[in-house]
């Protein structure tokens, strides 16, 4: 079971919500993705690739995500230690033969 999570609607080879983050028997790292495909209900699970510099978020809950031109912007929330986070990050989708996720 998952929650304090986000599920935000994208296409990432057909329509579906794209899960992030949140709480489950620990705070659920942002190195992994799961994305619904609404029109199969199938689940698939992405391993996402850091930023150019090799970074990651913070793992994190409570944050909020919202689908822009760019990908999707995951701000804020709470880490592990329920601290705030006041950061901001962008989730590219990426087809290179297959479709990939990167920050």
């Amino acid at each position: 079971a998952r929650w304090r999570h986000t599920a935000t609607k994208i296409n990432i080879g057909g329509p579906g919500l794209l899960i992030l983050g949140g709480i489950g028997e620990t705070i659920l790292s942002l190195e992994e993705a799961w994305f619904l495909d609404t029109e199969s209900l199938t689940w698939q699970h992405f391993s996402v690739e850091p930023a150019l510099d090799g970074s990651f978020p913070a793992p994190r809950h409570s944050h909020a995500a919202a689908l822009g031109s760019g990908g999707v912007l995951v701000c804020g929330g709470l880490d592990a230690d329920e601290q705030i986070l006041g950061d901001a990050w962008t989730l590219h989708a990426v087809f290179d033969g297959c479709f990939k996720l990167a920050w």
